[in-house]
Parts: structure tokens; sequence; C-alpha cells
């Protein structure tokens, strides 16, 4: 009798596992190239913060961010309690692993085997997916976006259709809640479900289907919005007042999603114009249409509101659907007479530039905020010594993070602390100097930039310089005042 191993490796899809393979180890490449973001060292905060609510019943301080505290952040926090931050953004890397099976799966039931795997395959490397080995609620969101349309897909095809259908409902109200900007992709599954559904089920039942898709979503988001209390975010964001950017701020936006994702689109949308001139049934046309229309919803909505913002974690599931016909187009232009390895061969080839350039844009959005690792072993000792540290500037969030104390050691500044500081109640004060690029010495900026009270109560321990990929902050320095006893 043949081991079990050796049937599991024979019913490996080889080339998926390459591509995942590719994936993993860009990804990974990452995983400890800074510290942590604010965004990362938030939702980690407040997962600790969670879990010692239902733990022990600690108090629940309000909460203003763009997601449910009580899904990812649970998770996040746990990872990293395990491995820190580090486990923390392999768990994200995982999610966006098992969002690339799925989409496989989606394109295999669509199109057929190599349509699914060309459409992955310019997916898995683009910057968003890269980007997505981050400690954010973005990676689930995305994951679970996908396998709402996975389940969705199913259904056509099965015979307990609703079932299938309520799980995906179910799926896609979690994506909505976990991170909210996700609501957006919730008439996208739904339309691209039912166009998928057209031609198995028929228009009838199809539509039949497609109404309780939407129904049991709607019902499962304002379930989940009250029972987690999150009607007061979502009414926060709502409130983002559209704003005339005009072309300059509209290509503010359109660019760096061009340059993540522009590759995919065009090859989404030539497979569009392809399927709608030469499927029969024309259904099939539109089906790919409006799976490469699904990478425009954010952009357009984010130049609506005239406010981008964390563009490359939320087009991820979008981009995803919308690889799926780029992937057909690729099927559709396979030469026939060509072998497997020169197919192959060539697909390599072909792939070498989205992944170069993939993982360019991924690595220079990981060092677009400074790394802070210097700056908290300098810390360290005086977090230790039991007196809280006080920050005048920015990144606030990271001694919270990586130094403990809670917010003890960032509260904010203001002319009420001036006589503390100079009691010499904080251990050390850290004041942040942006632009040194035209600062011939750090520590000469460090004197001019502090607050008297903290020039006369505190001496100079060290100027930490940093950089960045970010442009509106690509270098600057943090001055470590020590307090004089």
């Amino acid at each position: 009798m043949e081991p079990l191993w050796r049937r599991a490796v024979r019913h490996i899809y080889w080339p998926l596992a390459a591509v995942l393979a590719v994936q993993a180890a860009f990804s990974l490449s990452l995983v400890w190239s800074n510290s942590a973001y604010g965004d990362e060292a938030q939702h980690i905060l407040d997962g600790q913060i969670m879990w010692s609510h239902l733990l022990h019943g600690t108090h629940l301080p309000r909460y203003h961010e763009a997601g449910a505290r009580q899904i990812y952040p649970l998770i996040a926090a746990a990872a990293n309690s395990v491995g820190g931050l580090a486990a923390a953004r392999i768990v994200s890397l995982c999610f966006m692993l098992a969002s690339s099976v799925l989409l496989y799966q989606i394109g295999v039931r669509l199109f057929g085997r190599t349509a699914a795997l060309a459409g992955v395959a310019l997916w898995a490397v683009s910057e968003p997916v890269l980007r997505l080995a981050f400690a954010t609620w973005d990676p689930l969101a995305c994951l679970l976006t996908i396998t709402s349309l996975r389940l969705a897909v199913q259904a056509g095809h099965a015979r307990r259709k609703a079932g299938l259908i309520a799980v995906s409902a179910l799926a896609l109200a979690l994506a909505g809640v976990t991170a909210l900007p996700f609501l957006i992709y919730i008439p996208v599954v739904i339309a691209v479900a039912l166009l998928a559904w057209l031609e198995p089920m028929g228009v009838r039942l199809a539509i039949w289907c497609a109404a309780l898709l939407t129904a049991g979503s709607a019902f499962l988001v304002i379930a989940l919005m009250t029972l987690l209390h999150l009607w007061s975010n979502v009414f926060r964001m709502a409130g983002y007042r559209s704003v005339p950017i005009g072309l300059n701020g509209a290509a503010q936006v359109f660019k760096p999603a061009w340059s993540w994702d522009g590759l995919i689109f065009v090859a989404a949308c030539a497979g569009a114009v392809t399927a709608v001139i030469f499927e029969r049934p024309r259904v099939r046309g539109i089906l790919v249409a409006a799976l490469a229309a699904s990478a425009l919803p954010v952009p357009l909505y984010e130049v609506h509101i005239g406010y981008a913002f964390a563009l490359d974690n939320q087009i991820s599931a979008g981009t995803g659907i919308a690889a799926l016909a780029a992937g057909y187009l690729a099927a559709r232009l396979r030469p026939t007479t060509w072998r497997p390895p020169a197919v192959w061969l060539a697909a390599g080839v072909l792939m070498l530039y989205p992944a170069i350039t993939g993982l360019w844009y991924a690595r220079s959005a990981f060092h677009s905020w400074p790394d802070t690792t210097r700056l908290m072993a300098v810390l360290k000792p005086f977090a230790a010594s039991g007196r809280p540290v006080l920050f005048i500037g920015e990144w606030r969030i990271f001694p919270e993070y990586y130094l403990g104390g809670g917010r003890r050691h960032w509260p904010p500044y203001g002319p009420r602390l001036l006589p503390s500081i100079k009691q010499g109640v904080y251990s050390a004060v850290v004041v942040r100097l942006p632009g040194l690029s035209s600062v011939k010495s750090p520590s000469v900026a460090a004197h001019l930039a502090a607050p008297a009270a903290v020039r006369d109560s505190y001496k100079l321990a060290a100027v930490i310089v940093y950089k960045s990929t970010n442009p509106n902050n690509a270098e600057g320095a943090w001055a470590v005042w020590e307090h004089v006893r």
C-alpha cells in the first residue's frame, strides 16, 4: 500500500505550490525588516486590552478604530504573546496564503486550472499582497471576502445551496466588521456571485439566491454591528465629507494603485474585452467584465471622499478578484502548440517583472516609517525605573507597545505638563526632530527644539537619527533627555 505522504505529494499541484512558495518567501523577507508600524502596535494593544477585559473583567476604554476589536486584535495579541510582532505578521502572511489558495479554487471553478494559476500568480507577487504580511486586520478581512466568494461560487454547482449561501453571507459580513472599509466589497461579491450563478442555475433561481445572499449579508452586518457596538465607528467613518480634490488629487490615488496593480488591471480589462466579444453565452463575458471592474470601487471611493489612506491594504481583495479576469486572458492566449516545459519557462520569464516590482514596492512600504528599535533599547532602562517617559511629538504608541506600562509612557504634551517636567516626574523626555537633512549637528538641533523646562531639568542622553522611504518624513531624529538628579 502506498504511504499516505506519497499520496499527498502526488496530489499537490506543483505550479501552485511554487507560486505560494514565492509569495511566502517574499513576504517573510519583510517580516523582520522594520519595527512595528503605528497601526500594528495599536491593534496588538487593543487586543491585549480586550483579552484583559474578557479574562479579568477590566474596564474597556472608548474605541474609535475602523473595525471590531473583538475579532482581529484578539488574534494579533495572542500571536504577539507567543512570538512577538514577527508571529503576528506571520499569522497575517498565513491569511494571505490561504486567500491565494481560495482564489485559485474560484478560478478553477470559473475558467479552469490555467486561468486560475495565471491570475493567482499575478496577484500573489503584487505589492498589496506582499505588504499584507502586516499585523493589521486587512489580511483577515481580505481572506474573509475571498472566502465568501469561494463559497458563493461553489453554491452555484451544489445541491444544498442555501447552506453555502448562508455561510458565504456570514463570511462577507465578518469581513465588513473586521475592517469597516471592506464593507464596500459586499455589493462586489453579490454582483459577481449573481453572474456566476446565471449559467448553472438559470435566471430565476440565480436572482433568488442573490436576494438571499443580499438579505443575509445585510441582516448579519446589522446584527454584528449592534452586538459589537460599532455603529458609532460607522457613523464616524460616514462623516468624512467629500472634498473636491481635482485631477491632481485623483492622480494621488490612482498613481500608486497603478504602480502596484496596473499590470493586473490592464490584463483584466483585456480579458474582459476578449470575453465580451468571443464568449457564448454572453453572460460569461459580462462575468469577466465584472471581475475586472472589482479593482475599481476602493480607488473610486477614496477619490470621492478626497482622502487616500491605506489604499494598498484595502484594494487587495478587489485586485485579487480582478486577477481572475487577467488569468482568463492568459488562458485564452496560451499557445496550444507549445510543449508544457516551454510554457512554464515562458511564464516564469514573464513573471519576473511583476515579482521584482511587487517586492520592491512592498519593501519600500515596510520602510516608510522610522525604525524605533534603537530608540526603545535606549529607553528601556528609563522605563524600568518605574517613572514614566514623556514623549513630545509623534510615535507615542510605540513606547506603550515596546516598553509596557500602559499610557503612563506617553501622556499628551501641553502647558499643564511643564510643572511636572520641572519637578522631574519623568525619568526621560523624548523630543522628535523632523527634517534633519539641512542640519549639520543633530545635538545642536536637539537643544534648539527642546522646551526650556526640559533643558533646565534634563541633560541630553542620546540623539538617534532615523531614515525612512516616506518623502514627508524621510529623515529625522529622536533626542532623549535624561533627568538630572
